[in-house]
């Protein structure tokens, strides 16, 4: 099965642009999309990223890849030499790259150097002996880097930058083989004429006018005695000095409004021995669902479908997308010194194959130890992690107050019953466990164990000074710190009691002047709520 690959032409031409989604292959073009897009007002045709854009945008509406995109040139943008090479017949496609480019140098008004240069060798008979006639084209290195940016704003990819006359001589190439003598091909368009002569099937010459197609059947008969004058002046620059004065056959392509016209011009001219207007070769297949601008039938598409056809026929068309050097006459030192340096790592190669194999166990080695250390260090952190965990936990449980032991002391220092009774004593505790790194570590931290408990008594008196008595005997020593709920009054007291003791005993204050013989009853409630014990 033939292999088939697809590509996306597209050409700029004049106010809009023209493309085709084709896939190709040996001997057949399958056209599967034809695209026309008029320019956006004000465009800047020297704009590359401007019209780079403006391609981005037709592809993302019409769903168009551009991995592989053709760009199809206008014979106005290149320079056309045809060239007898002395020495040339006895040399590959590569050296005579060299001598094509030395000559077209020479003749060129531009700078060579970044220019786009291809060739075609011609298949003459009769040519000086030893040398090579091949016909030369140049895309400046302006154009040809206007049409890189121009990929590189769209994002797309260059799969070729080639020649409209390509892909009109694929083509005509079959249509002019059937007569003899060269053939003259004139391309229509909106904004130009391409004039190209054919000889035995090969481009010989070609060059492009600037005749601004009529926009009503009034200015047609003008426009093609125009071109009738340009196609005689193509002809006999071409046969200066040769044999023939007309051409066997003349094939129109393009515009068919303009076609028609200029072929009937043409016979009444005399300028050819046939005239006809060209259409597609059988090789070229337009799908029937193929979505067609309004004049696909008038052949604006030829030369862009003739690219395809080009490439599917394997004809050896003009390409800039790769620039052809020359032979390089500091290969041979490269190639010793490469040879060389190859002699040098065969040598040295068993001693490094050695240092590498050492090395290597080396390496093993190290990556053993290294994750064991990893290893160890994760159960060192896990271990260090539940260390934190237990003493977080035995901090929290060890916390706590000797609840009766304090009860029992406040108990002691109440007043006699006849002078006074308490009637509520309620306490609740707090306590903060804080845990300080050391370092940056939880190893070695610091455990910071922090609790207090408030004790609230209120009662009634017989008088005030007992309740004054009573506040003295609490606040002796430094086991309470004594706070009034509310103002004292004749007959009530009111005290909270802080302390962060745990018990009594840890710092009892001075024994009372004089001490009861019985314990005062506690009538009323007695409440401890919160904290960790009553």
């Amino acid at each position: 099965m033939a292999r088939r690959s697809d590509m996306l032409a597209i050409e700029f031409d004049g106010t809009r642009l023209l493309g085709a989604r084709m896939s190709v292959a040996s001997g057949k073009v399958v056209v599967r999309e034809l695209i026309e897009s008029p320019a956006p007002e004000g465009l800047d045709r020297a704009d590359a990223a401007a019209i780079g854009a403006w391609l981005g945008r037709v592809a993302a509406e019409k769903g168009l890849s551009l991995r592989r995109v053709v760009f199809v040139v206008g014979r106005e943008e290149i320079i056309l030499k045809r060239m007898n090479i002395p020495g040339g017949a006895g040399l590959n496609q590569t050296e005579l790259a060299g001598l094509v480019r030395l000559s077209l140098s020479r003749q060129m008004t531009v700078a060579i150097d970044g220019a786009g240069i291809d060739f075609i060798r011609l298949d003459t008979a009769g040519e000086e002996s030893g040398a090579a006639t091949v016909v030369a084209a140049a895309l400046p290195a302006d154009r040809l880097a206007w049409y890189r940016a121009v990929a590189g704003a769209a994002g797309a990819r260059v799969g070729g930058i080639q020649l409209a006359i390509s892909g009109i001589s694929a083509i005509a190439r079959g249509i002019a083989a059937r007569h003899d003598g060269p053939a003259l091909c004139i391309t229509l368009s909106r904004s130009k004429a391409e004039f190209l002569v054919l000889e035995s099937g090969q481009i010989a010459t070609a060059r492009a006018v600037e005749i601004g197609a009529p926009h009503d059947d009034g200015g047609l008969e003008q426009y093609a005695a125009r071109v009738v004058v340009e196609a005689r002046r193509t002809w006999m620059g071409w046969t200066s000095g040769r044999e023939g004065s007309v051409p066997e056959s003349l094939l129109l392509f393009g515009d068919a409004d303009l076609a028609e016209r200029v072929r009937a011009r043409s016979a009444d001219a005399s300028l050819a021995s046939q005239v006809r207007v060209a259409s597609l070769p059988p090789g070229v297949l337009i799908e029937p669902d193929t979505k067609q601008p309004a004049d696909v039938a008038t052949g604006a598409f030829q030369a862009i479908i003739g690219v395809g056809f080009c490439r599917a026929e394997s004809h050896n068309a003009f390409d800039f997308a790769v620039v052809k050097k020359g032979p390089d006459p500091k290969a041979r030192l490269r190639q010793l010194t490469l040879a060389g340096a190859f002699s040098l790592i065969l040598l040295l190669g068993g001693a490094w194959v050695l240092a590498q194999m050492r090395l290597a166990e080396y390496r093993e080695s190290r990556d053993t130890a290294r994750a064991a250390m990893n290893r160890a260090g994760t159960q060192y952190a896990d271990l260090l992690v539940q260390e934190v965990r237990a003493e977080s936990v035995e901090r929290w449980a060890a916390a706590g107050m000797d609840w009766l032991g304090h009860l029992t002391w406040l108990s002691d220092q109440m007043p006699d019953p006849k002078d006074g009774q308490l009637d509520e004593v309620s306490a609740i505790m707090s306590a903060d466990v804080e845990f300080v790194p050391r370092d940056r570590s939880v190893a070695g931290a610091l455990w910071t164990t922090r609790q207090q408990a408030v004790f609230s008594l209120s009662g009634r008196v017989i008088r005030r000074e007992i309740a004054l008595d009573l506040r003295g005997r609490l606040v002796r020593g430094d086991l309470y710190k004594v706070v009034n709920q509310s103002a004292d009054t004749e007959d009530r007291f009111s005290f909270d009691l802080v302390t962060s003791r745990t018990t009594p005993s840890d710092s009892a204050p001075s024994a009372p002047a004089t001490k009861p013989d019985a314990r005062p009853a506690l009538n009323g409630s007695v409440t401890a709520p919160g904290g960790r014990g009553t």
